[in-house]
C-alpha cells in the first residue's frame, strides 16, 4: 500500500477485526491488523484508533450469519465461535 501511494497521500483501510473465536483465515485480529497493517513501513495512522471492544450484549447476541457477510458492515456479526465487527483507519504515506 505504501508504495503505490505519494509521499503525503492518504490511505483508507476498512476490514474485520476479530473480537472472539481465534485466528480466522478472512478476518484480522487485533494483533495481526497492528502488524500487517498499523505496523507498515512508511505509514502513519491519522488520528486514534478505538481498541475498545462493544458491549458485551453485543457479542453474546450477535447478528447471525448464513452466508454473505457483506450486506452489514460495522455490526457484531456472528458465525459459529467468532465473533467480529468493522474497523477503519486512515493512513498518510510518510515522507521518503
Amino acid at each position: 500500500m505504501a508504495r503505490v501511494l505519494r509521499p503525503g497521500g492518504t490511505l483508507c483501510v476498512s476490514t474485520e477485526w476479530v473480537l472472539e473465536g481465534g485466528d480466522h483465515p478472512e478476518f484480522f485480529t487485533p494483533r495481526d491488523f497492528e502488524e500487517h497493517v498499523l505496523r507498515t513501513p512508511g505509514l502513519e495512522l491519522i488520528g486514534d484508533l478505538d481498541t475498545s471492544a462493544p458491549v458485551q450484549e453485543l457479542i453474546d447476541d450477535p447478528v447471525w450469519t448464513s452466508g454473505d457477510v457483506e450486506v452489514t458492515p460495522h455490526l457484531v456479526m456472528g458465525r459459529g465461535r467468532f465473533r467480529w465487527t468493522s474497523v477503519v483507519v486512515f493512513l498518510r504515506r510518510t515522507p521518503d
